[in-house]
């Protein structure tokens, strides 16, 4: 079987929609913060998405993380981001990417899309590594967020507006396109 017969059956096998299995989902981040002596780094415990791929290869994503599900292990810092100088989780609940894929491999996507915080939305490019396992795909990637894009302006000196995610999950395939 020659490189592009391969391709496509490998597109043909996971044309479909996947879901996100929220016990899987990983996704954590890190920020430098008083003036740049020390890292502040957490991770959100609640989040959903999906991904549909289509038989030409392109896909759609969808990933939406629960703000208030912030969780830095000290249960100040964790009200101060979720409260309105940061998060504000009473008025913006929910944190979501969308997006599509404009580029792919055997074991890689590009994705590019638009991730929406507080109401504001910023274009970002993800290089998403994936890797098929015996009960789904499980995919990682990597990301570096300037907060001040979605409103958030920390005070001088308390935070750097650079963010660092890292998100991680297993997908499981629902259901398959003909």
């Amino acid at each position: 079987m020659n490189t592009s017969d391969r391709s496509h059956t490998e597109a043909v096998e996971r044309t479909g929609v996947w879901k996100l299995d929220p016990a899987t989902a990983d996704i954590r981040f890190s920020a430098r913060g008083l003036w740049g002596l020390l890292s502040v780094s957490g991770r959100f415990r609640h989040a959903s998405g999906s991904m549909t791929w289509n038989q030409d290869g392109t896909a759609s994503v969808l990933l939406e993380v629960q703000a208030a599900s912030i969780t830095t292990g000290m249960a100040m810092r964790d009200r101060h981001l979720r409260g309105a100088e940061f998060l504000d989780v009473q008025a913006h609940p929910v944190i979501i990417f969308s997006g599509h894929a404009i580029g792919h491999g055997e074991t890689r996507l590009v994705v590019t899309g638009k991730l929406v915080v507080r109401d504001a939305a910023m274009e970002v490019q993800l290089d998403v590594e994936f890797e098929p396992d015996a009960s789904g795909l499980v995919a990682a990637t990597t990301a570096r967020i300037d907060v001040s894009a979605f409103g958030v302006v920390p005070r001088s000196g308390i935070a750097r507006p650079n963010v660092d995610l890292e998100l991680r999950g297993r997908a499981h395939q629902t259901s398959s396109m003909p």
